[in-house]
């Protein structure tokens, strides 16, 4: 798998918010995109509560490993043809998520070996490091 693109809605949980307050809340926000009355990118600049939010909930590029994991398997899971997450909203423990697919990068297969071990070698190194010396 190459780096995806995507944009998200973050609505948090907590601070006299509820769990279903805000699922209520980005349901309410996903049914207007989908019914066309405004764009994923104007709603994501008035409410997600990520500082994404300013560019349309644009998060770049970013490969397997980097997000949270519910959060990479959606946006994995997206496609050219059924690029929103336009059915439940995505959980994590930062709150409610509506993704967008942007992008995606089709690596070549011996690319994609290389970058895999890339990241390995670097998720290798991070461990090292966090080794106590001795051990």
């Amino acid at each position: 798998m190459g780096p995806v693109r995507t944009s998200h809605i973050l609505l948090k949980v907590g601070n006299g918010i509820t769990d279903k307050e805000s699922y209520d809340a980005i349901c309410e926000i996903r049914d207007a995109i989908k019914q066309g009355q405004t764009t994923f990118a104007q709603m994501a600049k008035e409410y997600s509560e990520c500082p994404s939010g300013s560019k349309g909930g644009d998060l770049g590029y970013f490969g397997p490993g980097t997000m949270v994991k519910p959060f990479e398997d959606a946006s994995y899971s997206l496609t050219k043809s059924h690029p929103t997450t336009d059915g439940e909203p995505v959980k994590t423990q930062f709150g409610y998520h509506l993704i967008e697919l942007t992008g995606r990068v089709m690596m070549p297969l011996l690319l994609r070996r290389k970058w895999r071990a890339s990241s390995a070698y670097r998720q290798h190194l991070v461990e090292k490091l966090n080794t106590p010396a001795g051990q």
